[in-house]
């Protein structure tokens, strides 16, 4: 339940804060009230909040008539995108913002506000009174320069309140270029410096890594000079002054990360949801694989009466929570597609997702490492395409016919043989380690016939291939799962063929290829695309294939001896 709390340092002021579950469609809501004055900080974008702010209001100005303010952290669309609900008494506040924020909601421009993140909104008129950092102070409020952190001078906007105090009021750019802060005594209102680094925030428009981390760094000189208490933030809860320093440091090494970040458009926003749900559904699918092998263990130990290795394993995958948190997002999509969430919305979420995934493959089996491999490959690339980064791949030459040759062999193969756990006959911990290792080693692919073909006359392909290995190697093997699930006759055919400077494989499972999912096929055409090559499906097989890498060494020299013996 809100309640007016006191203004540390500043005497007989008081703040009232409507604090919402974190989201880019509503910000949360501040007022501020003195003797003479009650100022309103970012109202919001819901109807609901605006309503509980005027009931507030209503009553601190039936008690004693004030004048109302109405200050903005930023002009982005969840910050005030239901202003026009708000009643202030019988006159409307005195509006007062950045100087690029007031232009921006004058000429209703829908990229720097973010209206262009939700459907069909109309951005409401919001008439502005004063604004900060312009050329010139306005009325009634002064400029001065203060010290900043390393020894340079800021500039500070001072707008009077009672008794000789002031709120001082910073340019707090990177989350926008018109994002500013506020202090009133020992309380720091900030608005989204924290969250501008975080997926899918970064890259907006307005965004600014190097003014992210000016800002930051101002702001922690901010808190560590005047001993701030509280930073009220424009989603979440409220930090102590400790807190807010080890976030705003976390903001900045995040900031290290995103050189090379490209401009979140309409089309990004529109490719990172549709990636997003694809991407979740084969997440799911894998983690499901892990669960069950997990379980599966756990069942043979049991038989075995190692039950206290059963317990540990029953214990390692909390199956429970992993569903829970997958089914949110899918009910989460499904309000997207009913109109209730913005579509950058949904990426986020899965980021979120994704994230607390992440966490959970940590303490995976080393056993699992071919599942838990393919499930951080799909979160990095989801967090690196969500944070507009290029995706960062491992890219090498390979020996494509000898990689596709090993990877059947191994996955066909137990992990640890017959020799091997006689070695470790006469150490009970290893040879249980083993055994663990064996029995969740289960592969489809163990019980399918697997035929390579292709290769020139005399050997296999001397030519290589430029890509990420690791990556191709799970987009192939979960390839080769999915067809060997879907067949009856559990037989699939590899033929490789080298041709116009491009080595192509052609996979199908009893002469088909039909039946792959399209989520999944869409999932892996991307993907190929980011490690140099190309994934179809076709009627009646699947298509892979990567562009030969430039001619080196033994082969280039066999290359040009044919072609004078040709000449």
């Amino acid at each position: 339940m809100a309640e007016w709390l006191p203004v540390d340092g500043v005497e007989g002021a008081d703040i009232f804060a409507i604090i919402n579950k974190p989201s880019i469609t509503n910000s949360n809501a501040y007022l501020v009230r003195t003797p003479s004055q009650l100022l309103v900080f970012d109202p919001g974008a819901s109807a609901a909040q605006i309503d509980a702010l005027n009931a507030e209001i209503a009553d601190v100005l039936a008690q004693t008539p004030r004048r109302t303010i109405l200050f903005l952290t930023h002009a982005h669309f969840d910050h005030f995108g239901a202003v026009e609900r708000l009643v202030t008494g019988s006159e409307r506040p005195t509006t007062i913002l950045h100087a690029a924020g007031a232009l921006a909601l004058r000429e209703k421009d829908r990229h720097h506000t973010l209206a262009i993140l939700y459907r069909d909104v109309v951005l409401p008129d919001l008439p502005v009174d004063a604004v900060l950092f312009d050329a010139d102070p306005a009325p009634g409020l002064r400029r001065e320069w203060r010290d900043g952190p390393d020894g340079a001078l800021v500039q500070v906007e001072l707008f009077p309140l009672h008794d000789g105090h002031e709120i001082e009021i910073y340019a707090t750019p990177g989350h926008s270029t018109c994002s500013c802060t506020f202090r009133i005594g020992r309380h720091l209102i900030i608005g989204d410096v924290t969250f501008g680094a975080s997926p899918g925030l970064a890259g907006l428009s307005g965004w600014s890594g190097d003014g992210l981390l000016y800002s930051t760094r101002l702001i922690r000189h901010l808190i560590e000079r005047h001993d701030i208490a509280t930073c009220w933030l424009g989603h979440g809860n409220a930090l102590t002054g400790t807190a807010a320093l080890s976030a705003l440091a976390a903001t900045e090494k995040q900031l290290s990360t995103l050189n090379g970040i490209a401009e979140m458009d309409e089309d990004r926003i529109t490719l990172l949801r549709q990636f997003a749900v694809e991407l979740l559904q084969e997440i799911e699918r894998i983690f499901t694989l892990i669960g069950a092998r997990l379980m599966l263990v756990a069942l043979h130990l049991e038989n075995l009466e190692e039950q206290q290795e059963a317990e540990r394993l029953a214990k390692l995958l909390d199956v429970d929570d992993v569903e829970t948190q997958i089914a949110e997002f899918r009910q989460f999509c499904r309000s997207f597609a009913q109109g209730g969430q913005p579509e950058l919305s949904v990426a986020m979420k899965a980021a979120g997702t994704m994230g607390r995934l992440r966490r959970v493959l940590t303490d995976t089996e080393s056993s699992m490492h071919s599942l838990a491999s393919r499930a951080e490959h799909l979160i990095d690339a989801f967090l690196q395409t969500i944070r507009g980064l290029t995706f960062q791949a491992n890219m090498e030459r390979v020996a494509l016919f000898e990689l596709v040759g090993n990877l059947v062999r191994r996955e066909q193969a137990l992990p640890v043989s017959a020799e091997d756990f006689l070695a470790a006959s006469d150490d009970a911990d290893e040879f249980r380690r083993l055994l663990v290792i064996n029995l969740s080693s289960g592969s489809v692919l163990r019980g399918c016939a697997i035929e390579i073909s292709g290769g020139q006359d005399d050997a296999p392909f001397a030519g290589e291939v430029v890509t990420d290995g690791a990556r191709f190697q799970n987009i192939l093997l979960s390839t080769l799962e999915t067809l060997a699930s879907r067949s009856a006759a559990k037989a699939i055919a590899i033929d490789m063929a080298e041709q116009g400077g491009r080595i192509t494989l052609h996979i199908a499972a009893d002469g088909n290829g039909k039946g792959f999912p399209l989520i999944r096929a869409r999932l892996y055409e991307r993907a190929m695309e980011q490690i140099g090559g190309q994934f179809a499906v076709e009627a009646d097989k699947i298509v892979i294939g990567f562009p030969l890498a430039a001619q080196t060494g033994r082969s280039a020299d066999r290359r040009r001896l044919d072609e004078q013996e040709a000449g």
